[in-house]
């Protein structure tokens, strides 16, 4: 049976329907198929829609795309919403130790009197 008729055959599976390459390349370590298809989608979503920004520090730029190449899959727009959502987290926090710690002072000095 040829490669093509075992491919519509119907009651396989998926994974019975992939070819010996694709199943190779699944498993291949070097190679991600998620990453890449994620690659795919980032290049198509950069020329669909964005935002310019000028006057960026050029180690500022550097940083950025690193962080979008390595954990988003140069997804620069996912990057961005990261660092945006990571922000608003990190204010949070950094406003419920203020107010913890004005608490601790304010016992502290109720207990010393």
């Amino acid at each position: 049976m040829s490669e093509q008729a075992n491919n519509s055959t119907p009651g396989l599976s998926v994974a019975n329907k992939l070819s010996k390459e694709q199943i190779d390349q699944i498993y291949d370590t070097e190679s991600n198929p998620i990453d890449e298809i994620k690659a795919r989608v980032a290049k198509q979503s950069k020329s669909q829609s964005g935002i310019g920004i000028g006057r960026i520090p050029i180690e500022a730029k550097e940083e950025f795309m690193d962080l979008a190449e390595s954990k988003f899959a140069d997804d620069y727009g996912m990057a961005l919403a990261f660092l945006v959502d990571y922000f608003k987290t990190t204010e949070a926090e950094n406003e419920l130790y203020r107010r913890l710690n004005k608490k601790i002072d304010d016992l502290h000095e109720e207990v010393t009197q």
